[in-house]
């Protein structure tokens, strides 16, 4: 019973990518037009078995250590390696025969058999697809029974790569390496964290120059939490809101709605595209239509600003553990980069963004932008430790 709870909660984490803001990274339109990649929908539920902690709920705890550490490259999707678009003819001649024999080739799977791991199967040309989104980048496939053997099989390609000199040929680039050393640090350091003022009424809130107001989702979709954002934002006394159910691709459309006369035709068009976004995204489980929509007015109302905190990036969330303290650990660096440096703030997102032992959350990297800086809750945010 606990392994299908486990397999529910990792489901959740991985229909969270269907419910952030985030977009895939796209080919440019040019690129679009020329290049018709195939599909790649993997089922999801082997995969998860193998990192699951089979002793209790999440991932297995030695996995999680295991994969917390900064890479220079794209890592894998529970097995799946991104790599760099190439034909399957250079591949074939990049590894067979020294390290590999054929097993069978298609117009956009080749299946290797590597002397030294195994079964590899390359995906050319072709998105990965998780929770009906569409990530536009290869991969191949590693076999193993656990997330030890698969992990040992990834790390012998890896070294046969670095042999042969191929990593630039065959890995992606991590946009967000820098910012991984910077977590990787914090997470090996006793650092205090930034703390949060207990604030039931907002009586200490309102009366800061440079504060922020967290207001935790408990729960992605629920209406009772939702309801209550609302009444927040309809009466407390505030600058501005940082969202992480918006990301940057996001803000001048925002923008637009909040600046424009509701008359006007770009503020339609702007409204138009948001509730595009929030009827395939962040859905809340009422009968209210456009519930967002109808924050976002009681905010334009009230001439307030709003920020998309979330970067637009669906690969590293896929690719680098984006839904792990490590990578929503990174998120939260870009979280407080994302908001003003300074005036009276809500923030509103998931509660594991505020909750870490250890200084790795969104507090304590806004307050490195503004150490003037306050935070504040309604209520006490525990941590999970």
């Amino acid at each position: 019973m606990k392994q299908l709870y486990t397999i529910f909660i990792l489901s959740f984490f991985l229909a969270a990518c269907n419910m952030q803001e985030v977009a895939p990274d796209k080919p440019s339109d040019e690129e679009s037009i020329q290049i018709k990649r195939n599909l790649h929908e993997p089922n999801l539920q082997p995969l998860v078995l193998r990192v699951i902690n089979k002793n209790g709920y999440g991932y297995d705890p030695d996995y999680t250590q295991y994969i917390s550490k900064p890479s220079p490259w794209y890592s894998d999707f529970f097995g799946l390696q991104a790599l760099q678009t190439l034909d399957k003819e250079t591949i074939q001649s990049d590894f067979v025969p020294k390290h590999a024999s054929l097993i069978s080739a298609d117009s956009n799977q080749l299946v290797l058999d590597f002397e030294k791991l195994g079964k590899a199967t390359f995906y050319i040309n072709t998105s990965l697809v998780v929770r009906q989104l569409e990530i536009p980048v290869d991969h191949v496939s590693f076999e193993g029974e656990t997330w030890q053997d698969f992990t040992s099989n990834i790390e012998t390609f890896m070294s046969i790569l670095q042999e042969e000199k191929l990593e630039e040929k065959y890995l992606i680039p991590n946009p967000n390496y820098e910012l991984e050393k910077i977590i990787y640090q914090r997470l090996n350091e006793d650092l205090e964290a930034t703390p949060i003022i207990v604030d039931p009424d907002l009586g200490q809130f309102s009366s800061q120059e440079n504060g922020v107001f967290i207001f935790p989702d408990l729960v992605h979709g629920d209406s009772v939490r939702f309801n209550a954002l609302k009444l927040l934002v309809k009466e407390a006394d505030f600058d501005w809101i940082g969202l992480e159910m918006l990301s940057d691709e996001h803000q001048e459309t925002m923008n637009a709605f909040l600046s424009n006369e509701e008359s006007s035709s770009a503020f339609q068009e702007a409204s138009a595209k948001l509730i595009e976004v929030y009827q395939l995204a962040w859905t809340i489980n009422t009968t209210e239509k456009n519930p967002w929509l109808n924050l976002f007015k009681t905010l334009k109302d009230r001439n307030k600003k709003v920020y998309g905190m979330e970067p637009s990036n669906l690969a590293y969330l896929i690719f680098r553990f984006g839904e792990t303290d490590f990578g929503g650990a990174v998120r939260n660096i870009i979280w407080a980069s994302n908001i003003p440096e300074n005036g009276r703030g809500i923030v509103f997102g998931g509660k594991a963004h505020f909750n870490h032992s250890k200084a790795i959350d969104f507090q304590d990297f806004a307050q490195q932008r503004n150490n003037l800086y306050q935070f504040f809750s309604q209520e006490e945010i525990k941590d999970r430790n």
